[in-house]
């Protein structure tokens, strides 16, 4: 018999999440989900594409955002995300092949315990950046491991589960006219799955803004595939204005102002966010002060990549969209995005970086920044898209407003640039002085811990002093003090309390 997906709510789970069940020799595969999953006879999804939403084809293109499961030829096809920003994660319990869109999800079903030998975990999610053709090693966990999957398919198939390539279809972005047609089409078309009325309930548009080039130009393009709303920070970094207010309003778009540290004012939010990359960078959207619940969040990440002349097309390699850069970037510049993972299952949004749309093919938009036709936005310097450049300045928006310095919005708790929330810092030592031991904390280096996060806050705090040269030098001693803190392990342990504090999302009612 061919392959069916037998359909089970968990109606007090996070509205998008899922997990799927796959058993050898039976003929159905048991999906778990939240009340957001889509599901039909032979697919389920928490997905928007380019093609048409009734037709469920999402497995038939890279550019789909979110994730689902297909029945496609007697066989199961799971869809991930055409970009690092999200990712499936699988592993192997009892008699079962597990794979879901949520680590904790799966690390609860599966009952893990961490292997307590194992450190580093930020850095094994950075591990993306070395390219989505590697076999990602296993995250650790006693007696076994769990998988990920960035970009390609998984297939289940035989009773085993095989990574399925996403389709490379080569585009013609020869001329700029021919890129931004592409670009423009598939928001539009995206735009329609999304509005489609064989949805449970349409989805709306939601784009970010700054004074940068990615997130506007995104804004900019889809416009015409009914972007409306979007939201801004205040800040970048800590004392770096960054609004994208002036240029939102040039564009005819609604714009919200968000402060930049305003997901403090949230009940312990870092947990969200650490529990997908172990880093919680993008914790700063947790501010947002209205539902995000079926909207589809527009983003700019990915365009350092995309659009950047930063880079000489001999130094990129084949498939680049999440390889390393040059020997003297930072690898976590290139999977910003990822922490968002585990929110947006909760928040109900779907995320969708538009820069990663055909990025696949750099060498050609490399090849299109450097020619001829586009030598007028090319202005120089480090920080230079005449792509970017070009779609802006041709919408309106003064040369002036956009793009004068590289700043990027993140907030960076463990690196020592950000304090924590006060709630959060109060859930994760009460959670510390309850399990530190059996990670290996002592009472007495909890007690360290606990006094070199409160010298770091006081830094922070007088790292806005005037004069600058004195705002500086304590920023500087804050982030020598976060890597003491690093250096006692606070971080996994950091990561390890994020997960646990998920997991409870995940656990079934009694009976």
């Amino acid at each position: 018999m061919p392959l069916r997906f037998s359909y089970e709510l968990a109606a007090s789970w996070p509205p998008l999440a899922w997990l799927a069940q796959c058993e050898v020799g039976s003929d159905s595969v048991r999906l778990i989900h939240g009340p957001g999953v889509e599901c039909r006879a032979d697919w389920f999804c928490e997905a928007v594409w380019d093609e048409d939403f009734a037709a469920g084809d999402f497995d038939r293109t890279d550019l789909v955002f979110g994730s689902g499961g297909r029945v496609r030829d007697g066989r199961v096809v799971f869809v991930s995300a055409g970009a690092p920003i999200d990712r499936l994660q699988f592993a192997t319990h009892d008699n079962l092949t597990l794979v879901s869109n949520s680590l904790a999800c799966l690390l609860e079903r599966i009952e893990a315990r961490f292997d307590p030998d194992f450190r580093g975990y930020d850095q094994f999610f950075e591990q993306v950046v070395l390219g989505v053709d590697q076999d990602f090693p296993n995250l650790p966990i006693a007696g076994g491991g769990v998988g990920m999957m960035y970009f390609h398919n998984l297939k289940w198939a035989g009773g085993q589960l095989r990574r399925s390539p996403k389709p490379a279809p080569h585009r013609d972005f020869g001329t700029f006219e021919k890129y931004s047609g592409f670009f423009t089409g598939a928001l539009r078309r995206i735009g329609d799955n999304m509005a489609s009325g064989e949805r449970s309930a349409p989805l709306d548009w939601l784009g970010t803004i700054s004074q940068g080039y990615d997130s506007p130009t995104c804004a900019a393009v889809a416009r015409e595939a009914g972007l409306k709303q979007v939201f801004t920070h205040d800040e970048s970094r800590p004392g770096t204005r960054d609004d994208g207010v002036a240029i939102a309003g040039i564009l005819g778009l609604d714009c919200v102002m968000v402060d930049r540290l305003a997901w403090k004012g949230r009940p312990a939010p870092e947990p969200l966010f650490l529990a997908a990359d172990a880093q919680g960078k993008e914790v700063m959207v947790a501010g947002i002060p209205f539902s995000l619940n079926r909207r589809v969040m527009l983003t700019g990440h990915g365009g350092d990549r995309a659009w950047s002349l930063e880079f000489h097309p001999r130094r990129l390699p084949a498939y680049p969209e999440l390889e390393p850069g040059p020997p003297e970037s930072m690898p976590g510049r290139w999977h910003s995005g990822l922490s968002m993972t585990e929110y947006r299952l909760h928040q109900g949004f779907i995320h969708l970086p538009a820069p990663f749309m055909g990025l696949r093919q750099i060498a050609d938009l490399q090849k299109l920044s450097r020619s001829d036709e586009m030598a007028a936005w090319d202005i120089g310097g480090s920080y230079n898209r005449p792509i970017c450049r070009r779609i802006l300045e041709q919408a309106g928006v003064p040369r002036t407003l956009f793009g004068t310095a590289k700043t990027g919005a993140s907030i960076r708790f463990l690196r020592g640039e950000d304090a924590w929330s006060a709630s959060g810092k109060r859930a994760f030592f009460g959670w510390l002085r309850q399990h530190g031991a059996d990670h290996g904390l002592s009472r007495r280096a909890l007690a360290q811990v606990r006094l070199l996060l409160r010298s770091q806050d006081v830094a922070l705090s007088l790292g806005r002093l005037k004069p600058a040269f004195v705002g500086r030098r304590m920023r500087s001693i804050a982030i020598r003090l976060a890597l003491r803190i690093k250096a006692s392990g606070l971080h996994d342990l950091a990561f390890i309390w994020a997960i646990e504090t998920v997991r409870k999302s995940y656990r079934r009612p009694a009976g």
